[in-house]
């Protein structure tokens, strides 16, 4: 256990405490501090015991002796990620209010932060650098879906997706759907940039956590009663927000992705969730539903990588605008 001083504007330094595994500190800090928008501190607990095959370390964040952030931590190649990063809607870790990112640049480390529908725009710090948005798209649920399709040309893609998928079936919320889902679109997109195989039992710790709470929605298209694709769809704030999608590849030729969107819309239409949130990052979007809101990315690290990270945001953002690829409905 290390003890890291970091001043932090007129605040009083913050201090960090590291562990490698859960220890009996960490649960009084949870007792202290405030939970995450609409999230248990003790999915926070079960997170920090679970093992996983990506190298992870807990920090708590100290000020004048008070819990003020324990953030839990995976490596993904050069540089670290809150360990929940893309899949729990509007978290982060528990932290008092306005300490994220001052806690963030207390611990000295290259992280990549999502700020992903939070209550707004991350706050500026001297640590921060490579700060980009992304537009995000998403709809009423009582919204005229088939007209924004019409004016975006998605419907013809929509109908021939129908046709071809009307001898499948799609069951909604079958227990083992969203496992079958994560573990095939795991497989189907990891990389060595992120390869999400290294850390799967958290995504399916959260996502089974989430059903339990009736915060996770499942979609499994069947031919003839074997799995061929499905979709997730998680609860935040009333709203639906799109998770995992997965297609069979010797389907390609159903267009599975498009006739799963296509019925996640029908079923949130009949919902009592007020919209449904597709995300962003992937230019396939704009045709399901208009502009809705922004996410940002960016690093926290010490300022002798900024000059890096300026080098990276350029390339990422020119390769950005030639992204075809669709892994996912959401991030």
């Amino acid at each position: 256990m290390a003890l890291l001083p970091l001043s932090a504007g007129d605040r009083p330094p913050l201090r960090v405490q590291w562990f490698d595994e859960w220890h009996s500190d960490l649960d009084q800090a949870l007792g202290v501090l405030p939970q995450i928008d609409e999230y248990s501190n003790e999915l926070i607990r079960l997170i920090g015991c679970n093992q996983v095959a990506a190298k992870k370390r807990i920090a708590l964040v100290i000020e004048k002796g008070d819990p003020k952030s324990l953030i839990l931590l995976r490596r993904q190649n050069a540089y670290w990620v809150p360990a929940m990063q893309w899949m729990l809607p509007g978290a982060l870790f528990p932290s008092a209010p306005g300490y994220e990112v001052a806690s963030l640049a207390a611990l000295k480390l290259d992280v990549e932060v999502a700020w992903w529908r939070m209550a707004g725009p991350p706050p500026s710090h001297p640590s921060q650098v490579g700060l980009h948005s992304t537009t995000t798209y998403g709809a009423d649920t009582r919204a005229p879906f088939e007209e924004c399709w019409r004016e975006t040309g998605m419907m013809k893609d929509v109908l021939l997706a129908r046709k071809r998928c009307k001898t499948f079936e799609i069951v909604v919320d079958r227990p083992d759907s969203s496992e079958w889902i994560i573990h095939r679109w795991a497989s189907q997109w990891s990389s060595p940039v992120d390869d999400y195989r290294t850390y799967l039992e958290d995504r399916l710790l959260v996502s089974e956590w989430l059903r339990a709470q009736g915060k996770m929605h499942s979609f499994l298209i069947l031919d003839q009663g074997t799995p061929i694709g499905g979709a997730t769809l998680s609860v935040h704030r009333g709203e639906l927000v799109a998770g995992y999608i997965y297609r069979d590849p010797n389907y390609k030729r159903f267009s599975l992705g498009t006739r799963l969107i296509d019925f996640t819309f029908s079923w949130a239409a009949g919902s009592p969730y007020t919209r449904i949130d597709l995300g962003g990052g992937f230019g396939y979007k704009e045709g399901w539903a208009p502009p809705s809101g922004e996410r940002w990315k960016f690093h926290i690290c010490p300022p002798w990588q900024h000059a890096v990270h300026r080098m990276m945001g350029m390339a990422t953002r020119a390769i950005m605008k030639f992204r075809k690829i669709k892994p996912e409905i959401g991030e």
